[in-house]
């Protein structure tokens, strides 16, 4: 549901609205919440981003006292994202005693630091994979290590791209079907252009993260907002929901330092959207938590007529008709950022053929009309 002077196209719809506030809030304004959605909500149609909210959904439903049909589900639920984190966690703590016996330093990212650290029960946060960071010089050694380990280098597209960076992390899955991000950098939607990648910025401030017997590190609260509000908040994202939720939890627990929130975000050149991000939790979720005048410089700092079309390009997602396209546009502008606009023109055609993983250029026409075409074909069989 889209406020007024918030940008893009990721903001929850109206129900998706209300069950987080019946999660994330208590009492009257929660209860009043569930009310204008109980008799809509399906669970067995919810949608992907929806189903992660649903363990918490079920906490916030209990914790208010509110009967309903679908506690037992939402209650089952919770024990399975319990049972598989535990899974999970187990593996990823023997990836880290992996890297460890190698001497490689390792950051645990995204779900499994986000669970452990800032939910009081790790079955209210599922997760789907394990996202582990080492340093950029150590990334081959730390891959063969696992590789040796059993795990299975399943990375479709291959760093080192021309034009287009192709990946921020190779991908691992172990023989039980358990994935694994191996990643040399923080992650694609805080990368600039070529030669600015802000990676080294988040391993001083690290914090030590204990894993049940095994003690890594996990990005401080400061740094670990800032990453969950710029990998969720984004068109097509699968945690478009669970970044509200994981920003509250992290907001409510912990000490942020804005001065450095402030400067990273003006750094990465992403003020609009954290802007955007930080009044929409200020507003009802963590009033308290949030300095206006932080919102405030960030929106008053200068954005470029060129940066300002960048992330309306990013804030859009998939526009009627044109499929993956403003996707696609999107990263091409961000791994080209500061580059003339005539050489990002020229090298346009050689990034959709890295990104298409095209044989050569000249294949790049015809392949976009056949794109075009199928998204077209798409549309028109859409029920009405």
């Amino acid at each position: 549901m889209k406020r007024p002077g918030l940008e893009g196209a990721f903001w929850p719809s109206a129900t998706e609205e209300a069950i987080l506030r019946t999660s994330l809030l208590r009492g009257d304004p929660a209860v009043a919440a569930w009310r204008s959605v109980e008799a809509s909500v399906d669970i067995d149609g919810a949608s992907g981003e929806l189903i992660r909210i649903l363990p918490l959904l079920g906490d916030g439903l209990r914790a208010d006292g509110i009967e309903s049909p679908v506690l037992p589900r939402l209650r089952g639920m919770r024990r399975k994202t319990w049972l598989f984190n535990q899974i999970l966690l187990d593996r990823a703590g023997e990836i880290v005693r992996e890297l460890d016996a190698a001497g490689i330093p390792s950051i645990l990212l995204k779900g499994c630091a986000i669970a452990v650290r800032y939910y009081p029960d790790v079955g209210l946060r599922p997760m789907g994979d394990i996202d582990v960071m080492v340093p950029p010089e150590h990334v081959r050694a730390a891959l063969d290590r696992l590789v040796r380990a059993g795990w299975a280098d399943s990375t479709e597209r291959r760093p080192g791209g021309e034009v287009f960076r192709n990946t921020h992390a190779y991908y691992l899955v172990a023989g039980d079907g358990m994935g694994c991000d191996l990643h040399w950098s923080i992650g694609e939607h805080m990368l600039l252009g070529r030669g600015e990648d802000p990676t080294k910025l988040f391993w001083p401030p690290a914090e030590r993260l204990v894993i049940g017997p095994v003690t890594t590190l996990g990005l401080c609260p400061t740094d670990q907002l800032l990453h969950v509000i710029l990998h969720g908040a984004q068109p097509g994202s699968p945690s478009r929901l669970q970044w509200i939720a994981d920003a509250v939890k992290i907001l409510r627990t912990s000490e942020i330092d804005w001065a450095r929130l402030e400067e990273l975000t003006i750094g990465m050149r992403d003020t609009i959207r954290i802007s955007d991000a930080l009044t929409y939790l200020a507003d009802p979720y963590v009033p308290d938590r949030i300095p206006s005048a932080t919102v405030a410089r960030l929106r008053a700092h200068p954005v470029p007529r060129i940066e300002r079309m960048e992330y309306a390009f990013s804030a859009q997602g998939t526009g009627p008709g044109l499929g993956m396209f403003p996707a696609t546009l999107a990263t091409f502008v961000r791994e080209t950022r500061g580059w003339p606009v005539g050489r990002r023109a020229r090298l346009f055609p050689r990034y959709l053929q890295e990104v298409w993983e095209l044989d050569h250029v000249g294949q790049v026409p015809g392949t976009a009309l056949r794109k075009a075409a199928s998204t077209l074909r798409g549309r028109k069989t859409e029920p009405r």
